[in-house]
């Protein structure tokens, strides 16, 4: 798990991706080649059909985020200790460490 955190890939990812890659393999060489086409054709259905809901709900979204931006513009920023330029109230006053 720390190797994928990483830019690096390790020899164990390598030797598990290949694992992985030998055992699919073996799964399909005793497959009739229609099964294996189905199977890909599915797959890339899931595909498509998966970005097709995103890009719809992106879509769909849009227009509430520019109507938040609009509306963030429009906002008064007089309760803001920042647009007075001026620190905001301390809550804990400072402690003085010389006086220790």
């Amino acid at each position: 798990m720390h190797a994928i955190m990483h830019n690096q890939i390790s020899l164990r990812m390598i030797f598990v991706i290949t694992t992985l890659v030998a055992v699919v393999i073996a799964c399909f060489q005793n497959l009739p080649r229609g099964v294996i086409v189905s199977a890909l054709m599915a797959m890339l259905a899931m595909l498509l059909v998966t970005f097709t809901l995103f890009a719809f709900a992106f879509v769909l979204m849009l227009p509430f985020a520019q109507l938040g931006k609009y509306l963030d513009d429009q906002s008064d920023d007089g309760s803001s200790p920042f647009a007075q330029d001026r620190l905001p109230t301390q809550i804990i006053p400072p402690v003085d460490r010389g006086a220790e």
